[in-house]
């Protein structure tokens, strides 16, 4: 499996990205910075998008590659996520106010824009997909995925404080390779990070160690722009090699 960091920011700013993974080369999980990442061709080639949540950060290019391949796309983008998540798209996004609704055009017969509600597992592109309800606004998921051809799964988790449903999913999953987790926020901001939905870096090391997950790689993604080196030194302190800070355009084979 190959993954690539198009964005792993918790935000964005100068030299940083929002949050955009690209699983070999074919399945977008969210989609916060695509558009500035990512070839006009390559934009073509996306058809399908998993979304963790409705935040800004993790849906904001979704317009934009719509935008960027309609009239040459080879077929719909279809837009994967739980029934709340696509209402939230629907309503505030896709709605002729904020952008077009492109699940309307050019018609409604044969639109560029195709939701599919997710009520249990599904398989995209020799990908078997599972989702978990995770600790953080918006009717969030977190995602374990299997490439059915290599063998191999991972977890992303989107945004997440303290839960439970996919890390047991992670712990019983007998191929895993990695796990990538939001860090947002320093240790010091811990009572920010529970009230928001977020981990620190000490609240993830105590999490993964109840679940006996701390032997994999923690690719830790969705820090804060203004608290990035902040985050870093504390993942640094931790003094565990598992835990990796992941970097925008960063290539993994799994």
């Amino acid at each position: 499996m190959e993954l690539k960091a198009l964005g792993c920011g918790g935000g964005e700013g100068a030299g940083f990205r929002a949050t955009s993974f690209l699983i070999n080369q074919a399945l977008l999980v969210d989609a916060g910075s695509v558009a500035n990442s990512t070839s006009l061709e390559k934009q073509q080639t996306i058809e399908y998008v998993l979304i963790t949540h409705p935040h800004l950060d993790h849906i904001k290019d979704l317009g934009f590659i719509l935008d960027n391949t309609y009239g040459s796309r080879p077929q719909s983008l279809k837009v994967c996520a739980t029934p709340g998540v696509i209402d939230a798209l629907k309503q505030h996004y896709f709605n002729w106010v904020i952008w077009p609704d492109f699940s309307q055009l050019p018609s409604p017969e044969n639109p560029v824009l195709e939701f599919i509600p997710l009520h249990q597992g599904i398989e995209l592109n020799h990908l078997k997909i599972n989702f978990y309800p995770v600790n953080h606004p918006g009717d969030a998921s977190g995602y374990l995925i299997e490439d059915l051809e290599t063998n191999t799964s991972i977890v992303i988790t989107g945004d997440t404080s303290t839960t439970e449903l996919i890390w047991n999913a992670a712990k019983e999953c007998t191929n895993l390779k990695a796990i990538f987790v939001d860090t947002a926020f320093p240790d010091d901001m811990a009572s920010l990070a529970k009230a928001s939905g977020h981990y620190t870096p000490s609240q993830l090391f105590q999490q993964l160690e109840h679940f006996d997950l701390l032997h994999l790689p923690i690719y830790c993604y969705h820090l804060k722009p203004a608290f990035h080196e902040r985050v870093a030194n504390d993942i640094r302190r931790l003094g565990n090699t598992s835990f990796i800070v992941l970097k925008d355009g960063e290539i993994l084979q799994l």
